[in-house]
């Protein structure tokens, strides 16, 4: 008898659970930015197939510049496995949950994946045109939550030059890896973070040895008629004199 009545709450609780899932996915779709009828996804798709198409990174960019913050919510979403339950599964499970389509989505974060895969390229097709999202990029990089702000500073050095205060601020953090991932957010931008060789100088006299080595690195880039013979102290000499 006691199972008879649990059956009702049982179908009552996954019909529940369904209709959420179908309101949020609703919701997710209504929200997606698009531009001329195309979804963001659809533009990135189109891309990876065209990418001199004048059009589609035209359309990339609009939707970028309009969407920013929509977008960095995406980059920096969290697309782990939900609940950690797929690494509770024996080892003879894990084909049958990724090849099974209802056991992804219970397991895996596949929407959220794609749709943070599609925003890092946008911002990447966007550059200069996403520096609206720059101070939303300043408020997420903390010594918090690790993978968030690499993440940032990944699509800051994206973003260019509008985000070079951004990234020299981090590169002053107290957390050796955020120092480090700031400097190497620095290479994409070439010359147009020449602004940003005092802090390199001042990093090669960093504890941390990562630190250390990725100032080298990208001062080498920077400023590479600075690394002679002389090595470092060329590069701070000439630094110095530029600044």
């Amino acid at each position: 008898m006691s199972r008879m009545r649990g059956r009702p709450i049982l179908v009552i609780t996954v019909s529940a659970m369904l209709l959420a899932i179908g309101v949020t996915l609703l919701f997710l779709r209504d929200i997606e930015p698009s531009y001329n009828g195309r979804s963001l996804v659809e533009w990135i798709k189109a891309s990876s197939q065209r990418p001199d198409d004048p059009e589609v990174n035209k359309a990339i960019i609009s939707i970028t510049s309009k969407s920013a913050p929509l977008l960095l919510s995406w980059v920096l979403a969290d697309t782990s496995p939900r609940f950690n339950l797929i690494n509770k599964l024996p080892m003879k499970w894990y084909p049958i949950a990724n090849r099974n389509q209802f056991l992804r989505r219970v397991f895996y974060r596949d929407n959220e994946m794609l749709h943070a895969a599609c925003a890092m390229r946008a911002f990447e097709i966007a550059g200069t045109n996403a520096a609206s999202a720059v101070p939303a990029l300043a408020a997420r990089i903390s010594d918090y939550n690790p993978q968030v702000t690499l993440d940032a500073l990944h699509v800051c050095s994206l973003i260019g030059p509008p985000a070079l205060p951004v990234i020299r601020h981090a590169m002053s953090s107290r957390m050796p890896f955020i120092r480090t991932a700031a400097i190497g957010s620095l290479k994409p931008l070439g010359t147009n973070g020449i602004e940003a060789i005092p802090d390199l100088v001042k990093a090669l006299s960093d504890y941390d040895i990562q630190v250390r080595e990725n100032a080298t690195n990208v001062l080498e880039i920077l400023l590479p008629s600075a690394f002679t013979n002389a090595g470092t102290n060329s590069a701070e000499t000439s630094a110095k004199a530029g600044h």
